[in-house]
Protein backbone atom coordinates (compact mmCIF):
# COMPACT_ATOMS: atom_id res chain seq x y z
CA UNK A 1 0.00 0.00 0.00
CA UNK A 2 1.14 3.54 -1.00
CA UNK A 3 1.36 6.03 1.61
CA UNK A 4 1.08 9.68 0.56
CA UNK A 5 3.28 12.13 3.10
CA UNK A 6 2.27 15.22 3.68
CA UNK A 7 4.50 17.96 4.06
CA UNK A 8 4.26 20.66 6.38
CA UNK A 9 6.09 23.47 6.22
CA UNK A 10 6.06 26.90 8.22
CA UNK A 11 5.42 30.26 5.75
CA UNK A 12 9.24 31.46 4.88
CA UNK A 13 7.74 34.69 5.71
CA UNK A 14 6.19 34.80 9.00
CA UNK A 15 9.65 33.26 9.85
CA UNK A 16 11.60 36.15 8.77
CA UNK A 17 9.31 38.47 10.47
CA UNK A 18 9.70 36.48 13.98
CA UNK A 19 13.47 36.57 13.15
CA UNK A 20 13.10 40.69 12.85
CA UNK A 21 11.16 40.94 15.72
CA UNK A 22 13.11 38.90 18.06
CA UNK A 23 16.57 41.09 16.62
CA UNK A 24 14.46 44.32 16.99
CA UNK A 25 13.47 43.92 20.68
CA UNK A 26 17.23 42.60 21.68
CA UNK A 27 18.28 45.88 20.43
CA UNK A 28 15.89 47.39 22.03
CA UNK A 29 16.83 46.17 25.38
CA UNK A 30 20.83 46.84 24.67
CA UNK A 31 19.91 50.31 24.32
CA UNK A 32 17.77 50.24 27.17
CA UNK A 33 21.31 48.68 28.83
CA UNK A 34 23.76 50.87 27.66
CA UNK A 35 21.36 54.34 29.51
CA UNK A 36 20.62 53.14 32.58
CA UNK A 37 24.87 51.79 32.23
CA UNK A 38 25.49 55.59 30.83
CA UNK A 39 23.34 56.60 33.67
CA UNK A 40 24.92 54.95 36.39
CA UNK A 41 28.37 55.93 35.47
CA UNK A 42 27.04 59.77 35.60
CA UNK A 43 25.81 59.54 38.80
CA UNK A 44 29.01 57.49 40.04
CA UNK A 45 31.00 60.31 38.39
CA UNK A 46 28.60 63.15 40.09
CA UNK A 47 29.07 61.02 43.45
CA UNK A 48 32.92 61.33 43.49
CA UNK A 49 33.33 64.72 42.24
CA UNK A 50 30.94 65.88 44.94
CA UNK A 51 32.97 63.70 47.47
CA UNK A 52 36.03 65.34 45.97
CA UNK A 53 34.69 68.52 46.51
CA UNK A 54 33.58 68.52 49.99
CA UNK A 55 37.25 66.62 51.07
CA UNK A 56 38.88 69.54 48.94
CA UNK A 57 36.95 72.42 50.81
CA UNK A 58 37.77 70.90 54.02
CA UNK A 59 41.18 70.84 53.20
CA UNK A 60 41.58 73.98 51.30
CA UNK A 61 39.75 76.33 54.08
CA UNK A 62 41.22 77.24 56.85
CA UNK A 63 41.19 75.90 60.34
CA UNK A 64 39.27 73.05 59.30
CA UNK A 65 39.64 69.55 61.01
CA UNK A 66 39.65 66.08 60.10
CA UNK A 67 39.86 62.90 62.02
CA UNK A 68 42.30 59.79 60.52
CA UNK A 69 43.20 56.38 61.90
CA UNK A 70 46.56 57.89 62.44
CA UNK A 71 46.02 61.40 63.17
CA UNK A 72 44.36 64.56 63.61
CA UNK A 73 44.73 66.71 60.34
CA UNK A 74 44.45 70.74 60.25
CA UNK A 75 44.70 73.41 57.35
CA UNK A 76 45.79 76.48 59.04
CA UNK A 77 46.47 80.04 58.17
CA UNK A 78 49.27 81.46 58.80
CA UNK A 79 49.08 85.32 59.19
CA UNK A 80 48.04 87.68 61.86
CA UNK A 81 45.15 90.15 61.37
CA UNK A 82 45.98 89.43 57.60
CA UNK A 83 49.71 90.59 57.39
CA UNK A 84 53.01 88.79 57.54
CA UNK A 85 55.21 90.96 59.88
CA UNK A 86 58.30 91.68 57.99
CA UNK A 87 61.72 91.25 60.10
CA UNK A 88 63.53 92.51 57.09
CA UNK A 89 62.85 96.72 57.18
CA UNK A 90 65.08 98.91 59.16
CA UNK A 91 64.90 98.07 62.38
CA UNK A 92 64.18 94.55 62.00
CA UNK A 93 65.71 91.81 63.32
CA UNK A 94 67.18 90.69 60.51
CA UNK A 95 67.15 94.16 58.29
CA UNK A 96 70.01 94.02 55.36
CA UNK A 97 71.62 97.80 55.03
CA UNK A 98 73.22 96.80 51.79
CA UNK A 99 68.95 95.37 50.54
CA UNK A 100 67.55 98.20 52.20
CA UNK A 101 63.70 98.65 53.02
CA UNK A 102 62.31 95.73 51.29
CA UNK A 103 58.46 95.85 50.26
CA UNK A 104 59.12 99.68 51.35
CA UNK A 105 59.48 99.30 54.42
CA UNK A 106 56.19 97.43 55.19
CA UNK A 107 55.02 94.33 56.44
CA UNK A 108 53.37 92.05 53.82
CA UNK A 109 49.73 91.48 53.13
CA UNK A 110 48.38 87.81 53.35
CA UNK A 111 47.69 86.29 50.13
CA UNK A 112 46.07 82.59 49.34
CA UNK A 113 49.12 80.39 49.88
CA UNK A 114 49.87 81.92 53.40
CA UNK A 115 48.61 79.03 55.06
CA UNK A 116 50.22 75.08 56.23
CA UNK A 117 49.27 71.66 56.91
CA UNK A 118 49.40 69.89 59.80
CA UNK A 119 49.48 66.43 61.20
CA UNK A 120 49.64 65.06 64.42
CA UNK A 121 49.62 61.30 64.62
CA UNK A 122 47.25 59.82 67.73
CA UNK A 123 50.07 58.89 69.32
CA UNK A 124 51.28 62.17 70.07
CA UNK A 125 48.08 63.13 71.42
CA UNK A 126 48.39 60.70 74.02
CA UNK A 127 51.54 61.69 75.23
CA UNK A 128 51.20 65.45 74.85
CA UNK A 129 53.33 66.06 78.32
CA UNK A 130 56.55 64.60 76.73
CA UNK A 131 56.27 65.01 73.12
CA UNK A 132 58.78 67.54 71.38
CA UNK A 133 59.67 66.56 67.82
CA UNK A 134 58.20 68.48 64.64
CA UNK A 135 58.96 67.51 61.06
CA UNK A 136 58.89 71.03 59.16
CA UNK A 137 58.68 69.96 55.02
CA UNK A 138 58.78 73.18 52.51
CA UNK A 139 58.47 71.88 48.85
CA UNK A 140 60.31 72.77 45.76
CA UNK A 141 59.24 73.70 42.38
CA UNK A 142 62.18 76.32 41.26
CA UNK A 143 60.89 78.90 43.16
CA UNK A 144 58.18 79.65 40.91
CA UNK A 145 55.73 77.02 41.35
CA UNK A 146 54.79 73.80 43.52
CA UNK A 147 52.35 73.56 46.42
CA UNK A 148 52.04 72.38 49.51
CA UNK A 149 50.34 69.59 48.79
CA UNK A 150 53.17 67.41 46.93
CA UNK A 151 54.68 66.70 50.40
CA UNK A 152 51.63 65.94 51.71
CA UNK A 153 52.25 61.99 51.62
CA UNK A 154 55.48 62.28 53.42
CA UNK A 155 53.49 64.26 56.20
CA UNK A 156 51.18 61.90 57.14
CA UNK A 157 53.69 59.15 56.26
CA UNK A 158 55.56 61.16 59.43
CA UNK A 159 52.56 60.82 61.15
CA UNK A 160 52.31 57.21 60.26
CA UNK A 161 55.19 56.77 61.82
CA UNK A 162 55.08 59.02 65.30
CA UNK A 163 55.69 62.28 64.30
CA UNK A 164 54.13 65.53 63.93
CA UNK A 165 54.76 67.24 60.85
CA UNK A 166 53.71 70.27 58.47
CA UNK A 167 54.06 71.12 55.11
CA UNK A 168 53.77 74.78 54.59
CA UNK A 169 52.60 77.17 50.87
CA UNK A 170 54.56 79.97 50.05
CA UNK A 171 54.76 82.84 48.19
CA UNK A 172 56.19 82.24 44.44
CA UNK A 173 58.36 84.19 42.97
CA UNK A 174 56.61 84.78 40.04
CA UNK A 175 55.45 88.53 39.74
CA UNK A 176 52.39 88.06 40.59
CA UNK A 177 52.65 89.68 44.26
CA UNK A 178 53.57 93.44 44.20
CA UNK A 179 55.53 92.94 46.93
CA UNK A 180 57.45 89.34 46.49
CA UNK A 181 60.97 88.76 47.05
CA UNK A 182 62.91 85.85 48.03
CA UNK A 183 63.17 86.84 52.00
CA UNK A 184 59.06 87.22 52.01
CA UNK A 185 59.42 83.68 52.66
CA UNK A 186 61.73 83.83 55.07
CA UNK A 187 58.99 85.87 57.21
CA UNK A 188 56.65 83.51 55.76
CA UNK A 189 58.34 80.26 56.89
CA UNK A 190 58.71 82.42 60.67
CA UNK A 191 54.96 82.85 60.55
CA UNK A 192 54.47 79.48 60.40
CA UNK A 193 56.52 78.20 62.83
CA UNK A 194 54.75 80.78 65.19
CA UNK A 195 51.42 79.37 64.19
CA UNK A 196 52.72 76.29 64.64
CA UNK A 197 53.90 76.73 68.03
CA UNK A 198 50.85 78.37 69.27
CA UNK A 199 48.39 75.65 67.85
CA UNK A 200 50.07 72.89 69.62
CA UNK A 201 49.73 74.92 72.98
CA UNK A 202 46.12 74.88 72.18
CA UNK A 203 46.32 71.73 70.99
CA UNK A 204 47.69 70.68 75.34
CA UNK A 205 51.15 70.30 73.85
CA UNK A 206 54.48 72.01 76.28
CA UNK A 207 55.66 74.39 73.85
CA UNK A 208 58.60 74.48 75.66
CA UNK A 209 60.07 71.16 74.80
CA UNK A 210 59.67 71.37 71.20
CA UNK A 211 62.56 71.14 68.78
CA UNK A 212 62.27 71.04 64.71
CA UNK A 213 63.34 69.37 62.21
CA UNK A 214 63.25 71.00 58.96
CA UNK A 215 63.13 68.60 55.09
CA UNK A 216 63.32 70.39 51.87
CA UNK A 217 64.00 69.20 48.48
CA UNK A 218 65.35 71.44 45.44
CA UNK A 219 64.14 75.19 45.81
CA UNK A 220 62.66 73.55 49.23
CA UNK A 221 66.00 72.48 50.25
CA UNK A 222 67.80 75.89 49.38
CA UNK A 223 64.68 77.30 51.82
CA UNK A 224 65.40 75.15 54.48
CA UNK A 225 69.05 76.00 54.73
CA UNK A 226 69.14 79.97 54.18
CA UNK A 227 66.77 79.74 56.83
CA UNK A 228 68.43 77.64 59.09
CA UNK A 229 71.76 79.24 58.72
CA UNK A 230 70.07 83.09 58.54
CA UNK A 231 67.60 82.87 61.32
CA UNK A 232 69.89 82.65 64.74
CA UNK A 233 66.82 82.64 66.60
CA UNK A 234 64.19 80.34 65.75
CA UNK A 235 61.11 80.15 66.70
CA UNK A 236 61.13 76.48 67.42
CA UNK A 237 65.10 75.42 68.21
CA UNK A 238 66.16 74.06 64.37
CA UNK A 239 67.79 70.50 65.26
CA UNK A 240 68.99 69.39 61.89
CA UNK A 241 68.44 70.18 58.15
CA UNK A 242 67.63 67.53 55.66
CA UNK A 243 68.72 69.25 52.42
CA UNK A 244 68.39 67.16 49.13
CA UNK A 245 69.57 68.63 45.89
CA UNK A 246 69.47 72.65 47.16
CA UNK A 247 71.32 75.17 45.46
CA UNK A 248 73.37 76.84 47.78
CA UNK A 249 74.65 79.86 46.08
CA UNK A 250 72.72 82.46 44.09
CA UNK A 251 75.61 83.48 42.38
CA UNK A 252 75.29 82.60 38.51
CA UNK A 253 79.22 82.22 38.22
CA UNK A 254 78.71 79.17 40.86
CA UNK A 255 76.32 77.27 38.82
CA UNK A 256 79.30 76.76 35.64
CA UNK A 257 80.71 73.57 35.04
CA UNK A 258 84.07 73.00 34.40
CA UNK A 259 84.13 72.78 30.69
CA UNK A 260 80.82 74.54 29.31
CA UNK A 261 79.77 72.17 26.25
CA UNK A 262 80.42 68.87 27.00
CA UNK A 263 78.33 66.22 28.43
CA UNK A 264 77.11 66.54 32.38
CA UNK A 265 78.88 64.20 34.75
CA UNK A 266 76.68 61.58 34.36
CA UNK A 267 78.99 58.51 35.22
CA UNK A 268 80.69 59.87 37.97
CA UNK A 269 81.57 57.12 40.31
CA UNK A 270 82.80 57.43 44.02
CA UNK A 271 86.01 57.66 44.00
CA UNK A 272 85.51 60.60 41.91
CA UNK A 273 83.53 62.84 43.82
CA UNK A 274 86.31 64.28 45.79
CA UNK A 275 87.45 65.40 42.32
CA UNK A 276 84.39 66.65 41.19
CA UNK A 277 83.48 68.86 44.06
CA UNK A 278 86.98 69.79 44.53
CA UNK A 279 87.09 71.33 40.37
CA UNK A 280 83.33 72.89 40.88
CA UNK A 281 82.29 70.64 38.56
CA UNK A 282 78.22 71.87 38.57
CA UNK A 283 76.09 70.65 36.17
CA UNK A 284 74.17 73.67 33.86
CA UNK A 285 71.04 72.67 31.94
CA UNK A 286 70.80 72.23 28.59
CA UNK A 287 74.40 73.48 27.86
CA UNK A 288 75.40 70.65 26.02
CA UNK A 289 72.80 70.55 23.56
CA UNK A 290 72.14 74.33 23.13
CA UNK A 291 75.45 75.50 23.65
CA UNK A 292 73.45 78.30 25.68
CA UNK A 293 74.46 78.60 29.85
CA UNK A 294 70.72 77.97 30.82
CA UNK A 295 71.36 78.46 34.43
CA UNK A 296 72.90 81.76 34.08
CA UNK A 297 69.82 83.07 32.12
CA UNK A 298 68.09 81.03 34.67
CA UNK A 299 69.56 82.68 37.52
CA UNK A 300 69.52 85.84 36.61
CA UNK A 301 66.23 86.12 35.95
CA UNK A 302 65.26 85.57 39.91
CA UNK A 303 67.89 88.17 40.69
CA UNK A 304 65.90 90.41 38.54
CA UNK A 305 63.19 90.04 40.94
CA UNK A 306 64.39 87.61 44.34
CA UNK A 307 64.71 91.50 45.88
CA UNK A 308 61.43 92.86 45.66
CA UNK A 309 61.99 95.61 42.60
CA UNK A 310 62.18 94.04 39.03
CA UNK A 311 63.68 95.68 36.55
CA UNK A 312 61.06 97.25 33.83
CA UNK A 313 63.53 97.21 30.65
CA UNK A 314 64.32 94.35 28.48
CA UNK A 315 66.29 91.65 30.70
CA UNK A 316 68.25 90.43 27.34
CA UNK A 317 69.23 94.23 26.80
CA UNK A 318 70.67 94.39 30.27
CA UNK A 319 72.54 91.01 30.92
CA UNK A 320 72.89 89.35 27.73
CA UNK A 321 75.68 89.57 25.17
CA UNK A 322 74.48 89.98 21.69
CA UNK A 323 74.92 86.24 21.23
CA UNK A 324 72.54 86.07 23.62
CA UNK A 325 74.88 82.85 24.82
CA UNK A 326 75.93 84.30 27.91
CA UNK A 327 75.45 87.15 30.63
CA UNK A 328 77.23 91.00 29.86
CA UNK A 329 79.03 90.45 33.59
CA UNK A 330 80.57 93.82 32.81
CA UNK A 331 77.28 95.26 32.96
CA UNK A 332 76.39 97.69 35.92
CA UNK A 333 73.14 96.17 37.06
CA UNK A 334 74.93 92.79 36.60
CA UNK A 335 77.16 93.47 39.24
CA UNK A 336 74.77 95.12 41.43
CA UNK A 337 72.91 92.26 41.53
CA UNK A 338 75.77 89.93 41.98
CA UNK A 339 76.55 91.88 45.16
CA UNK A 340 72.72 91.64 46.72
CA UNK A 341 72.63 87.53 45.51
CA UNK A 342 74.75 86.61 47.79
CA UNK A 343 72.69 87.56 50.48
CA UNK A 344 70.23 84.63 49.34
CA UNK A 345 72.82 82.47 49.62
CA UNK A 346 72.73 79.80 52.08
CA UNK A 347 76.37 79.66 52.26
CA UNK A 348 76.90 83.33 52.97
CA UNK A 349 75.75 82.84 56.62
CA UNK A 350 77.20 79.41 57.77
CA UNK A 351 79.53 79.84 61.12
CA UNK A 352 80.84 77.59 63.71
CA UNK A 353 77.38 76.98 65.48
CA UNK A 354 75.32 76.35 62.04
CA UNK A 355 72.82 73.92 62.29
CA UNK A 356 73.62 70.12 61.25
CA UNK A 357 72.90 69.41 57.87
CA UNK A 358 73.03 65.88 56.30
CA UNK A 359 72.41 66.73 52.52
CA UNK A 360 71.73 64.32 49.63
CA UNK A 361 73.07 64.98 45.68
CA UNK A 362 72.99 62.81 42.54
CA UNK A 363 75.08 62.44 39.84
CA UNK A 364 72.64 62.12 36.85
CA UNK A 365 71.21 66.02 37.81
CA UNK A 366 71.22 68.00 34.95
CA UNK A 367 69.79 71.31 37.79
CA UNK A 368 71.73 70.75 40.48
CA UNK A 369 75.18 69.50 40.65
CA UNK A 370 77.10 68.01 43.73
CA UNK A 371 79.36 71.41 43.20
CA UNK A 372 76.45 72.61 45.65
CA UNK A 373 77.30 71.01 48.19
CA UNK A 374 81.30 71.38 47.71
CA UNK A 375 80.72 75.46 48.18
CA UNK A 376 78.71 74.03 51.65
CA UNK A 377 81.59 71.77 52.45
CA UNK A 378 84.14 74.54 52.12
CA UNK A 379 81.73 77.14 54.33
CA UNK A 380 81.78 74.26 56.72
CA UNK A 381 85.21 73.59 56.51
CA UNK A 382 85.98 77.90 57.17
CA UNK A 383 84.04 77.64 60.14
CA UNK A 384 85.91 74.34 62.10
CA UNK A 385 82.25 73.19 61.81
CA UNK A 386 82.49 70.25 59.35
CA UNK A 387 81.44 67.72 61.80
CA UNK A 388 78.02 68.72 61.23
CA UNK A 389 77.78 68.45 57.91
CA UNK A 390 77.18 64.93 55.88
CA UNK A 391 77.42 63.90 52.34
CA UNK A 392 74.83 61.28 50.95
CA UNK A 393 75.43 60.45 47.44
CA UNK A 394 72.93 58.67 44.20
CA UNK A 395 75.39 58.01 41.61
CA UNK A 396 72.53 57.57 38.85
CA UNK A 397 70.01 59.81 40.65
CA UNK A 398 68.66 62.76 39.25
CA UNK A 399 66.75 65.96 40.02
CA UNK A 400 65.05 62.98 42.33
CA UNK A 401 68.09 62.39 44.63
CA UNK A 402 66.01 58.84 45.62
CA UNK A 403 65.53 58.11 42.06
CA UNK A 404 67.50 54.68 41.44
CA UNK A 405 69.17 54.78 44.40
CA UNK A 406 71.11 51.28 44.92
CA UNK A 407 70.87 49.29 48.15
CA UNK A 408 73.78 50.26 49.17
CA UNK A 409 73.28 53.99 48.88
CA UNK A 410 69.97 53.65 50.09
CA UNK A 411 71.78 51.86 53.63
CA UNK A 412 73.96 54.47 53.49
CA UNK A 413 71.68 57.35 53.31
CA UNK A 414 69.12 56.05 56.22
CA UNK A 415 71.61 55.04 58.29
CA UNK A 416 73.04 58.92 58.36
CA UNK A 417 69.92 59.69 58.67
CA UNK A 418 69.10 57.72 61.70
CA UNK A 419 72.26 58.73 63.20
CA UNK A 420 71.10 62.23 63.10
CA UNK A 421 67.89 61.48 64.75
CA UNK A 422 70.06 59.70 67.42
CA UNK A 423 72.67 62.53 67.88
CA UNK A 424 70.99 65.98 67.37
CA UNK A 425 67.56 65.45 68.71
CA UNK A 426 66.62 65.37 72.51
CA UNK A 427 64.34 63.53 72.41
CA UNK A 428 63.78 59.64 72.67
CA UNK A 429 66.16 57.41 70.60
CA UNK A 430 63.93 56.90 66.99
CA UNK A 431 64.36 54.03 64.94
CA UNK A 432 63.73 55.38 60.68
Amino acid sequence: MEVDYEYRLEDPGENTLAEKEHKKRQKQAYIFILIIVILSLISITFIILYFKKLKSNSVDKGDKEIIRDFYLYLNISTSENKTIKNSFIKGGENYIEELGDLNNGKDYEENERDNFDLCIPHTALKNKSNYKTIILNIHGGGWVGGVKSDVLDLCKSYSNNGFISATMSYTLLNGRYKEYNLFRIIDEITAVLKTLKKTLKEQGFNQNKLELIIIGGSAGAHLSTLYGYMIKKPVIPIKFILNAVGPLSLNPENWLTVRPGLEPLYNISSEDIENAKNNNSLVHMNGSETGVNMNNVYIMNFINGWFGKPLNDSFDKIFSNLEKKEINTSNEIYQERIKKARFGSPITYVTKESIPTLCLYSGKDEEIGVGHYALLEKAFKDNNNEKNLTFCYTRYGKHDAFFNQSKSEKVRFYSALEYYFQTYLNSVKYNI
